[in-house]
């Protein structure tokens, strides 16, 4: 394996998920070393012992995933997964993710995209596909590639929200509102806000994202999100708001 740069450091995260039970989905022909969550039924594993040794000489702690949804509606299937940095001297940049869906019938869809993630910040990351038809037997959630930036080279305040008000708009509907706040004197960009709705236990209802363009220094925006179905029971919600650029030096 070539020597990574410095500061470049990969991991793979591999989880599983079956409806009704829990479930390791193996997606890879070598496994140098692998981690359970017991609380979360989240397993991690790692591609090899060299990427182990690397990011543990360098103090890095793998991404964990600390939840994992599937919702369902108005003919949609929503897969949510919520990922945690524990690294407060490392951003996560350029994650590369994908969920696998498996259905009745040996019905298959695979949803992909890439994140960002923070030092020491969490993130929502959402796929979704539309099929009325499309029947969810189990599903597994896998982090395929992180690129570990020093975050001391990247600063990047976090954001936050305030004044949030959730309402039931109709039987199939429901919104969320607030504001999204910077306490920073920097600008920040590229703002997402994860959502996650939950019960009086705590267990998820619906998940959401809203983007942001852009706050400058001391700036608030309102921000909204609304459910296309129903959500009963809406006791708490959890917000994960994130910043992924800095736009401009503070005056």
């Amino acid at each position: 394996m070539d020597a990574l740069p410095q500061r470049l450091r990969k991991q793979i995260i591999i989880g599983g998920v079956t409806l009704a039970a829990v479930s390791v989905v193996a997606m890879g022909a070598f496994i140098a070393r692998q981690v359970t969550d017991e609380s979360n039924h989240v397993l991690i594993r790692y591609a090899d012992e060299e990427s182990v040794r690397q990011n543990e000489e360098q103090g890095i702690v793998a991404l964990v995933a600390t939840e994992q949804y599937h919702f369902q509606g108005s003919g949609e299937h929503q897969f949510v997964a919520l990922l945690r940095n524990p690294n407060d001297a490392w951003h996560a940049s350029r994650v590369s993710y994908r969920f696998v869906v498996q259905g009745a019938d040996e019905k298959e869809e695979t949803l992909e995209g890439t994140s960002f993630i923070g030092a020491g910040s969490d993130r929502l990351v959402i796929a979704s596909f539309s099929d009325d038809e499309f029947v969810v037997e189990q599903f597994s959630f896998a982090v395929e590639s992180v690129d570990w930036v020093d975050a001391r080279d990247r600063a990047l305040p976090a954001p936050r929200v305030r004044q949030t008000i959730f309402e039931t708009t109709s039987p199939d509907s429901a919104r969320v509102t607030g504001r999204a706040v910077n306490d920073s004197e920097l600008a920040i960009a590229d703002i997402e806000i994860g959502i996650v709705a939950r019960n009086q236990e705590g267990a998820a209802l619906g998940a959401g994202l809203v983007a942001v363009d852009s706050l400058g220094g001391g700036e608030e925006k309102e921000i909204e999100y609304i459910w296309s179905r129903g959500l009963d029971g809406v006791a708490a919600l959890s917000f994960f708001p994130v910043a992924e650029s800095v736009s401009r030096s503070p005056n």
